[in-house]
């Protein structure tokens, strides 16, 4: 399986516009690259993350994960839907489907792919929001092309791009007042290259937000948003350790059931 991991190795490309690859200042549409909808690639994890930092002290925002594998597997963590669904063949030569809640560290065992059919799609739902969340940014990062701070409203307004064979990244540094604060924006947009199509695998925004304190800016709080995208050519293996959780079955005979790994099961 081929994956390639695009935030590390573009942060570098980004601090260096000027001297990296086809790094330039946005101008037009034609600065922008063809990235590929979802159709069209595999995306085995997607996150998003969001907290605020205030002095020493941070709150931890709302997390969404989405991890997808071979043979249609799945794992996804949100805040109402905690699930690993997994299927598999048994001894008696049928296939088995486990649905896991994660949250409560117990699952039921199957005879039906239905039962993992909700689930599932949830987990493609979620992956499928967060990628077209970037291209909602992305398309609105096009709007910017050629744009003064004046003519966005903007106190400082920078659009650089850079473009490597294997990856690339947007950036969009701005400042603006807004009522009785003065705001800091920082964005990065990066995409990676799978095969031939330029796929979204990173954005991250992080604003800096000043209150007006005597006549001066007096650092208030961040706000911080990070998003995780890894695209690959072919999904992997699920890896689980089924002991971890108590299991029961259903619809199934309990003596057609048995695992090296020595998990517990009930017969319900």
């Amino acid at each position: 399986m081929k994956r390639r991991y695009l935030f590390l190795a573009v942060l570098p490309l980004l601090a260096s516009c000027g001297t990296a690859p086809d790094a330039k200042e946005v101008a037009n549409e034609a600065d922008f690259i063809e990235v590929a909808d979802i159709s069209k690639i595999k995306i085995s994890f997607a996150s998003a993350v969001e907290h605020t930092i205030s002095g020493e002290k941070t709150t931890s925002g709302t997390s969404y994960r989405a991890f997808y594998y071979s043979n249609d597997d799945f794992r996804i963590e949100t805040p109402t839907n905690n699930r690993i669904g997994y299927s598999f063949v048994g001894d008696n030569g049928t296939t088995q489907y486990c649905l896991i809640n994660t949250r409560g560290s117990n699952g039921v065992i199957y005879s039906s792919a239905s039962s993992l059919e909700a689930s599932r799609e949830a987990t493609k739902e979620e992956i499928r929001r967060q990628y077209e969340f970037l291209g909602s940014v992305y398309s609105e990062m096009k709007t910017y092309a050629g744009k003064s701070a004046q003519e966005l409203g903007y106190i400082q307004f920078e659009f650089r791009r850079s473009v490597a064979p294997e990856v690339a990244g947007y950036v969009v540094l701005t400042r603006r007042i807004e009522g009785d604060n003065l705001i800091e924006s920082n964005r990065y947009l990066m995409m990676d290259k799978i095969s031939d199509d330029w796929v979204f695998t990173n954005y991250s925004i992080r604003e800096t937000i000043y209150a007006k304190e005597e006549g001066r800016w007096v650092l208030d709080h961040y706000d911080i948003s990070q998003y995780q995208i890894t695209a690959v050519e072919e999904y992997s293996k699920i890896a689980i350790n089924l002991s971890n959780y108590a299991l029961t079955v259903e619809g199934i005979d309990i003596n057609g059931v048995s695992y090296d790994d020595g998990c517990p099961l009930t017969a319900r």
